[in-house]
């Protein structure tokens, strides 16, 4: 194989395809984070002196607005001063013809029905209509039929004035204002008549007021509101609902507008974004408590807010135009900046490349600025302290390998069998004794689940015994059967401990086995054997026993109850051989048992002893030694009654 077919090394292919999705380099990071800068610094300056220019430009509005209506308010009130000074001078003529009508009054005997109204009228010039006006405050009788049955609780002002004068005595002049029913201007006065059941009322057409209604006051009231700019149109409005200058009513959209103001007394302002307007209805007061009239105005402003609109946009405009160019400039400033500055990291990444390639003895650069610097020595020592460390785990790894090596041979070497399974039966290893024993290779079990065949009897017994395993008893031995795969019954004894996890968990479990199928064997060959014995012993009509070192009888036949008259509760309470010697032979009877316990042989003993019921027996006693396991653990022998 060519030097250049040579595979890749994998820490070089995993480096390539971390590179392939690594994140874009520092200097486009650099590039992005001063243009994002800029283009914050670009937007808060817009934003702030977008919010400046239109508290300014909305201020400037107000303060014309302001200024526009203080001044459209002071016209109106000194025209309106300069109109009282001309309707005065009207009153005296007005009070004097009152008493032509007070005396056709009286002459009817105070019954308005018999009144002439019309000679009155035509005996005072028949330039003044008579109207009289009743206390529910309507024209129950005139002159001008027109006015026939007007009622004033229409206009509150006017009825509660009327409220306040029909009990009281005097002369009432009021303003010159346009006539309901026509629109013609008259001078209008008022008195209560003697008897305070009418108010008669004087109306001087306008005929007699040399030109009063001519006088023309809209054009300059315009010039004035035409000041203001924003102005779009401005129109004036009594408070009848009449458009001063016209007469004419006001439209019927805009009047409910107009009974607002004169009911509240205030302005009232109406915004209509979707045609850049706003309608102000200004309300100027010229109302006077001396007269039943109300001569208020009520102006008409609208105003065009779209001149503010079109100065923020073009401020807006501006600033963008300025954050657009700003942008750019830092744009190519920031791309050679980051190109300047990302020199020493792109060197530096370059260098940390070359030793992932695996040359640890290449050194980072480290003549740049003072931080690259300390990134370049930091590395440095990192890689040399790296090198150090690869050399120590190899060496650790060689010896890891030895030490398993010779742990591997030390386990498979050993008869014992042994194993370590999770609590799913998955064995995670197990010796070749172990594998033999049931017939498998340890491919078939290491890392598979594994249960070995167990009779039905000793399931149950073995689960509780796994279950007994706890964090705080880990350790258990059990012995149990198994069915080889040969079919052939085995015993094994097991030593387990149990690994928990800190929380409580069983991880898994070590067991260390061996076979004890003979021991078993021999066991159960014993136990029969012993069983023969003793089935022998009871068939023979003399006392057979045991004891223990200690002299205490541990077993007798069946003969021996009958013959002493003891029952077996009371040999399993406790009965010594010399309990049933009479006491002056008991010193003899210890030295001859200690002769059997040595092993010098005894051809027979002769005791008197005694029964249970304290009768005497003599007998001949014959013992030897019972040998356990190569050591002398009591005494056997047969007792005869001679």
């Amino acid at each position: 194989m060519s030097e250049d077919s040579k595979p890749e090394p994998d820490h070089r292919k995993l480096r390539n395809s971390a590179r392939k999705k690594s994140p874009p380099p520092f200097s486009r990071y650099l590039l992005v984070s001063m243009v994002l800068i800029t283009l914050v610094v670009a937007t808060g300056i817009t934003y702030v002196d977008y919010h400046q220019a239109q508290d300014n430009y909305e201020s400037n509005a107000l303060s014309m607005q302001q200024q526009t209506e203080q001044d459209l308010g002071d016209s109106i009130l000194i025209v309106d001063a300069g109109f009282k000074v001309y309707d005065e001078a009207l009153n005296i003529r007005m009070k004097q013809a009152f008493d032509t009508f007070l005396v056709e009054y009286e002459r009817a005997g105070r019954d308005p029905a018999q009144m002439d109204l019309e000679k009155v009228k035509q005996d005072l010039g028949g330039v003044m209509d008579l109207y009289i006006i009743n206390d529910s405050m309507m024209i129950e009788y005139t002159t001008f039929a027109p006015d026939l049955g007007l009622d004033f609780s229409q206009w509150q002002y006017t009825y509660t004035y009327f409220e306040n004068i029909i009990n009281q005595d005097g002369f009432f002049p009021d303003r010159v204002v346009k006539e309901v029913a026509t629109g013609d201007i008259r001078k209008y006065a008022y008195m209560p008549s003697p008897d305070h059941r009418y108010i008669f009322e004087l109306g001087l057409v306008e005929k007699e007021m040399e030109g009063r209604g001519t006088m023309e006051y809209r054009e300059p009231l315009q010039a004035i509101a035409y000041h203001n700019p924003d102005i779009r149109s401005v129109r004036a409005y009594d408070t009848v609902g009449r458009e001063i200058g016209t007469g004419l009513p006001a439209d019927p959209g805009i009047l409910p507008i107009l009974n607002q103001v004169i009911a509240e007394r205030r302005t009232l302002e109406i915004d209509d974004p979707g045609s850049d307007t706003k309608t102000r209805y200004l309300f100027v007061d010229t109302s006077d408590q001396k007269y039943a009239s109300d001569t208020s105005w009520i102006l008409e402003l609208v105003y065009d807010t779209s001149g503010i609109s079109a100065s923020l946009n073009r401020l807006l405009f501006f600033h963008g135009m300025v954050a657009f160019i700003a942008i750019m400039m830092s744009a190519g400033l920031a791309l050679a900046a980051s190109r300047y500055l990302s020199q020493p990291v792109q060197q530096i990444v370059h260098d940390i490349e070359t030793v992932a390639d695996g040359d640890l003895d290449h050194t980072i650069s480290t003549r740049y600025a003072l931080e690259f610097t300390q990134i370049g020595e930091s590395v440095n020592t990192l890689v040399a302290e790296l090198k150090g460390m690869i050399y120590r785990l190899t060496e650790s790894e060689q010896e890891l390998k030895k030490s398993e090596e010779r742990y591997r041979t030390v386990v498979e070497s050993q008869t014992e069998m042994i194993a370590r399974f999770l609590p799913d039966t998955t064995h995670v290893f197990a010796n070749e004794a172990y594998c033999r024993y049931f017939g498998c290779s340890c491919d078939e079990i290491i890392g598979k689940k594994f249960r070995p065949e167990i009779p039905s009897e000793d399931r149950e017994e073995l689960t509780r015994y796994f279950l007994s395993l706890t964090p705080e008893h880990p350790d258990g031995s059990i012995e149990h059967r198994t069915i080889t795969p040969d079919h052939s019954l085995r015993w094994a004894h097991w030593n387990d401990r149990a690994i928990f996890a800190p929380d409580g968990r069983l991880l898994e479990i070590q067991s260390v086995g061996r076979d004890i199928t003979e021991r078993k064997q021999i066991e159960a060959s014993l136990i029969e054997s012993e069983r023969r014995f003793r089935d022998l012993a009871n068939l023979v009509p003399q006392v057979i026993f045991e004891t223990d070192l200690s002299g205490r009888i541990t077993y007798v036949n069946y003969p021996a109850y009958t013959i002493f008259g003891y029952t077996e509760e009371d040999v399993e309470d406790g009965i010594s051989l010399l309990d049933v010697i009479v006491p002056d032979q008991h010193l003899r009877a210890v030295r001859n048992f200690q002769h059997v316990l040595n092993g010098e042989r005894e051809e027979g003993s002769e005791y008197t002893m005694t029964r249970n019921d304290g009768s005497i027996l003599e007998s001949m006693v014959y013992s030897s030694p019972i040998i356990r396991d190569g050591k002398v653990c009591g005494i056997r022998g047969i007792l005869v009654d001679i």
